[in-house]
């Protein structure tokens, strides 16, 4: 038997190869460090507007920021910033806990796709489904199910797997762990903006 196991990085190249070495005056804001450490690393930034950048403050002094970039951008951030490449051109986020991926992200699952019943599991609840494909960390996702109506309603995606076999030899079936977020039912769909400064 062969088996082939595959590690994939988002905006891998930017993850490797982006360095920056440059000091910011005091007072420079959030944005423009945030746009710039995204143009260092040729990503585009898709929200502006996020409600952790507002809560941000502009640098009390000159300050360098040195380091491979996205790791400098995640630091500044507290971890905030998520890298989605699912779209034409690779984007980072800046998403507070309330925050969700843009309405073209937002799925529906119902009982046509769910496989068993969903579970809840510590914080989470655990939903086996068909194979989906387009699941992104940090969308709002819609659960309904008949079997678990009291699960029904809006979630956010905190992570998800994959697993199957494709073979051209064998048959296999391929399905989707989907991880939701409990706690939060109204989210912030963020704005998409391109990045622009407002």
């Amino acid at each position: 038997n062969i088996k082939t196991e595959m590690t994939c990085n988002v905006a891998l190249l930017g993850r490797q190869e982006g360095y920056i070495n440059q000091t910011f005056a005091a007072e420079t804001k959030p944005l423009t460090i945030i746009q710039t450490l995204c143009n260092a690393a040729s990503l585009q930034l898709g929200n502006s507007d996020s409600e952790y950048i507002a809560k941000m403050e502009p640098l009390i002094e000159d300050t360098p920021f040195v380091g491979n970039v996205i790791d400098v951008l995640q630091d500044y951030v507290a971890g905030h910033a998520y890298i989605d490449s699912s779209m034409d051109i690779d984007k980072v986020w800046i998403l507070d806990k309330k925050d969700v991926l843009p309405q073209k992200y937002y799925l529906t699952i119902d009982d046509s796709s769910i496989l068993g019943t969903p579970k809840r599991r510590d914080v989470c609840i655990v939903i086996d489904m068909l194979f989906e494909p387009r699941l992104v960390e940090n969308q709002a996702i819609e659960l309904k199910s008949r079997t678990a109506s009291f699960f029904n309603g809006i979630y956010k995606i905190i992570g998800f797997t994959h697993q199957g076999t494709i073979s051209g030899a064998v048959g296999g079936n391929c399905q989707t762990t989907a991880l939701l977020e409990i706690g939060e039912n109204k989210f912030n769909f963020v704005n998409e903006n391109n990045g622009v400064e407002q």
